[in-house]
């Protein structure tokens, strides 16, 4: 671990040293932070950042409890944790950059004037004033990051973050060059703002021609930037990053999903990765989504099969299908019951599992079809609860379902299911 932190105070102090010669930040105005696993590395207090140095960069937790006593952290701390803990991010850049600082004083938003804005999102928001290093200023500013990647602070400064500490320093430059070009066009006239119609034409512009296999830039996580590809290829490569997150997972657990590491993996540009998908969590959501979908699918074939009494057990069978596509994603077993899921991943998955609980409920409907059907839905999403931990019990013992957990829990699950139904009538 003091190996892993010695990596992280150097990284930081090498994005800290470029930010300044960059003219973001003037002595120690600024201050920057990677995410360390579970901890964080970021600038001391009053740190000058252009001749900072790894003993000037504080290791604290999730809570901001420092690991050492020195350094004291940057007083913007809480806005960086704020981010880490909304977001997800992987580092968080907070500049006093020049232009920059003078849009936000100024402008309430700073519009969307050239496409490359739509890599921070799109239209960048500006915080309300409040004052610097207090939680009232971080929760204005959390706000404003809604969506985006990137806002400005109002009479203050700007921030941007990323999924690791170089592409959030490009980040803070592609702000500060598009508060630039903004202040330039209103030097010369009314800046033109690119219509809705337009930016949307030029995403898929960048899908059609694969804008972004050398992307400097930064990840696209605006949600008006990420969409359902349109076109073959884009829908290959998308299948082929959430194959590669797959394999990552089933490797080294969900903290593999590093966007780099998975750009690696499917041999995609990380521009590519970026433009699907914001960050790690995103990667995860969709690969619990697709594998869902599929199960949705099958079970609902389950589900026909049963109504047309093909089946001799359709509960049993409903377990060997969940079974045979876990099978098929060792990945998103480690991940679906490897820990607590995210709220992203619960929503992505929703839907289908919805759909599963209504071929549930058609097939109580053949199991016990003298049941009272308001019963169904009820018995139907206890069935699913139950099945999970079934499911999660016969995989972590052996990879692929221990088989006699599986033939067990259907029994079990019949046996519920008859007592429930039974006890209806």
């Amino acid at each position: 671990m003091c190996a892993e932190f010695d990596t992280a105070r150097e990284a930081v102090v090498g994005a800290a040293r470029r930010v300044a010669a960059s003219g973001l930040v003037i002595g120690s105005a600024g201050n920057l932070s990677m995410a360390v696993g579970e901890l964080v590395a970021i600038t001391a207090s009053g740190a000058v950042l252009g001749t900072i140095e790894p003993d000037q960069i504080a290791i604290v937790d999730r809570a901001g409890e420092p690991l050492v006593r020195a350094p004291t952290p940057s007083s913007e701390l809480a806005l960086h944790l704020g981010i880490y803990e909304r977001y997800g991010a992987g580092a968080v850049v907070h500049t006093h950059a020049p232009m920059a600082t003078a849009v936000s004083c100024v402008l309430d938003e700073l519009p969307c004037i050239h496409y490359q804005m739509l890599l921070l999102g799109g239209a960048i928001r500006v915080a309300p004033y409040r004052t610097f290093g207090s939680a009232e200023l971080a929760e204005v500013t959390l706000a404003a990051l809604q969506g985006r990647t990137a806002a400005l602070m109002a009479n203050h400064g700007a921030i941007a973050f990323a999924d690791d500490i170089e592409l959030a320093v490009q980040q803070a430059l592609l702000l500060e060059w598009s508060c630039g070009v903004y202040w330039h066009a209103d030097a010369l006239g009314e800046p033109k703002v690119l219509s809705p119609a337009e930016q949307q034409a030029a995403i898929e512009a960048a899908t059609a021609r694969n804008y972004g296999t050398t992307l400097w830039g930064s990840p696209t996580t605006v949600a008006s930037l990420r969409r359902e590809p349109t076109q073959q290829r884009g829908r290959e490569r998308v299948q082929r990053v959430l194959d590669a997150a797959d394999r990552l997972i089933a490797a080294d657990g969900a903290e593999a999903l590093g966007t780099r590491q998975v750009a690696a993996e499917a041999g995609v540009s990380i521009g590519s990765v970026y433009f699907w998908f914001p960050d790690k969590e995103s990667i995860a959501a969709a690969l619990a989504g697709r594998y869902w979908a599929d199960f949705a699918h099958l079970v609902a074939g389950v589900a026909d099969a049963a109504s047309d009494g093909t089946l001799d057990d359709p509960v049993g069978e409903v377990l060997q299908v969940l079974a045979a596509g876990f099978r098929t994603s060792p990945g998103f077993v480690a991940l679906w019951f490897g820990g607590k899921l995210t709220q992203r991943i619960r929503a992505a998955t929703r839907p289908f599992r919805n759909e599963v609980a209504a071929s549930v409920e058609r097939i109580l409907a053949v199991v016990a079809p003298d049941a009272e059907p308001h019963m169904f839905p009820t018995v139907a999403r206890t069935v699913l609860l139950l099945g999970d931990g079934i499911l999660r019990e016969a995989f972590l013992l052996e990879h692929r379902g221990d088989p006699l957990v599986l033939s067990e829990g259907a029994r079990a699950l019949r046996a519920y299911i008859i007592d429930r139904l039974t006890d209806a009538e």
